[in-house]
């Protein structure tokens, strides 16, 4: 009865924002509340970093993804944005902890991205998630908010290198204005009931009229085939090939049924050098018991901002009548 609300600092390694495992990391903050009778208490997030400048590299576009999926994150574990604080907002403070949004030169781009969203949402109820389905939801993030003049839903992907086209239904009206995470404004025509947009990593949103819904597509890839195969790594590994296929992503915190600080949770396999000490490529090799058609790969690893490594530029190739074929080629910009 003498604690009004709780006060955490949501730190993790290298500012990340993993959202695989948040819903875990605050589901036992919550425990651990009720266990001490305030369970029931508001938690305010009262102190984040997340940088804007490390080694004299720009990170601005990487720090506007990360502060406003912090946003959107913590909005869907109950900490609404008014109870949760960037730290800190002007250049200054810890040299160390280059987290600024604002320089001297001028504001950095998750000024205008926090101003956006706090404007497409202003003066409107936090309404809950779309549902993407079980794969869906690893890759998109959309929430709803609501008013008595209309609603905004909020979009973005988790993570793919590429903005990917998303077609969802529309109840009414001819059309569903689109602002992007600048504040940019257009129109996108409803036709037979349904419209496309491209969704970045940043988000955008869709401000409906009074009478106006969207639904979520549901990405439901059919029968898994992936705990049916087998591995074989070109290098050296101690790990076990299980983590590959188990369908979970695995994490580095401490406490987590998936995790754990010493990091043994993490598939890693050694790096080859040649005789100059370069880096030379190594191949990963799923094996079937028989030949399978697939349809879809769905290939996840961590996000890029850890403190280990993620997987950017890799080849996929298929093997047909003793020759490997390329079946696809993926490069993606390193943030620094």
């Amino acid at each position: 009865s003498f604690i009004d609300f709780l006060s955490v600092h949501d730190y993790e390694g290298h500012e990340s924002i993993v959202p695989v495992h948040w819903p875990w990391k605050f589901g036992a903050l919550r425990e651990m509340m009720k266990e001490h009778g305030c369970g029931d208490k508001p938690v305010w997030q009262t102190e984040r970093v997340i940088t804007g400048i490390r080694g004299d590299q720009f990170l601005g576009p990487a720090q506007a993804v990360r502060t406003t999926l912090h946003r959107d994150l913590l909005e869907t574990l109950g900490i609404p944005p008014e109870h949760n604080n960037h730290y800190y907002l002007n250049q200054g403070g810890y040299s160390a902890v280059p987290s600024f949004l604002w320089s001297q030169s001028g504001p950095f781009p998750g000024i205008p991205a926090l101003r956006v969203r706090h404007a497409m949402t202003q003066g409107r109820r936090y309404a809950g998630t779309l549902d993407f389905g079980a794969l869906g939801n690893r890759l998109f993030m959309g929430l709803r908010y609501t008013s008595a003049a209309g609603s905004t839903v909020v979009l973005r992907n988790l993570g793919l290198a590429k903005p990917e086209t998303m077609e969802l239904g529309v109840s009414a009206g001819s059309a569903v204005e689109v602002v992007d995470a600048f504040g940019n404004r257009d129109s996108l025509p409803v036709k037979d009931g349904k419209i496309r947009l491209a969704v970045p990593q940043m988000p955008v949103y869709l401000r409906l009229a009074r009478d106006q819904n969207v639904t979520a597509p549901v990405y439901d890839f059919g029968r898994n085939l992936a705990p049916r195969a087998t591995f074989v790594y070109s290098g050296q590994t101690d790990r076990d090939y299980a983590l590959l296929n188990n369908g979970v992503i695995e994490t580095t915190h401490a406490g987590s049924p998936v995790g754990g600080t010493d990091g043994k949770k993490l598939w890693v396999g050694k790096i080859a050098t040649d005789d100059k000490g370069l880096a030379v490529p190594e191949t990963l090799d799923i094996v079937f018991d028989s030949s399978r058609t697939v349809d879809t790969l769905f290939l996840q690893a961590t996000r890029p901002d850890n403190a280990f490594t993620a997987l950017l530029d890799y080849d996929v190739q298929y093997r047909a009548g003793g020759t490997w074929i390329d079946l696809a080629q993926v490069r993606s910009a390193c943030p620094p």
